[in-house]
């Protein structure tokens, strides 16, 4: 079976972006772009280091002594130049094991609003990391994605973002797609990453 843990947040991500979102006198602000870089603006080399920031690799809060930056330092070490599966025995592959993943209930408030949130084993993550940020794999990615914004009425606005403000990463994504995310009333059928825009495609990353 998996590992469990129960954990009380301090913090929900949306609530902080909230917060963060209220200047002084209670009015909303403008966030602007020159507050986030777009992960597609990014070279193979910083898209990797990206990834293996601790806050990439777990997006939702956790007591302050619970860190992942020399572990997946570590980690990305070992694996340098190497494939994950040379370093299983007997050929087993990840998918013959059900309980690689790490499972926390995560308590909303309180009472009975509990939701599981599962941390990827830290190797499987380092391994496709260096898979996707590949410079061949990377450049086939953002080609992709340039591809796809040459359609004016299709916007990603999930994609991550890194904060150019003292303001964390995932907090700067929450306040970058939360007001996009209401200007259509129609979403894409791709997912609930792309809805409906009138913006031209000039306005996307690529």
């Amino acid at each position: 079976m998996a590992k469990k843990n129960v954990i009380q947040f301090p913090v929900d991500q949306r609530e902080q972006a909230s917060t963060v979102q209220q200047s002084a006198d209670g009015n909303t602000q403008t966030q602007g772009k020159d507050n986030n870089r777009c992960i597609l603006e990014f070279s193979h080399a910083e898209a990797r280091q990206f990834f293996l920031k601790a806050e990439s690799y777990c997006n939702f809060d956790l007591p302050p002594y619970i860190v992942f930056d020399k572990l997946l330092a570590g980690i990305d070490k070992k694996l340098s130049g190497k494939e994950l599966r040379s370093f299983t025995k007997n050929g087993t592959k990840p998918r013959d094991y059900h309980d690689l993943n790490h499972t926390i209930l995560n308590n909303k408030d309180g009472k009975y609003a509990w939701r599981p949130l599962q941390l990827t084993h830290p190797a499987l993550y380092v391994s496709l990391v260096h898979k996707i940020t590949d410079e061949t794999h990377w450049a086939t990615i953002r080609n992709r994605f340039s591809h796809f914004s040459q359609n004016p009425r299709i916007e990603c606005i999930s994609y991550p973002v890194e904060s150019l403000t003292p303001q964390h990463d995932n907090a700067e994504q929450i306040l970058h797609w939360w007001p996009a995310g209401g200007q259509s009333d129609s979403p894409v059928h791709a997912g609930s990453d792309a809805r409906a825009t009138g913006r031209p495609a000039s306005d996307h990353c690529l």
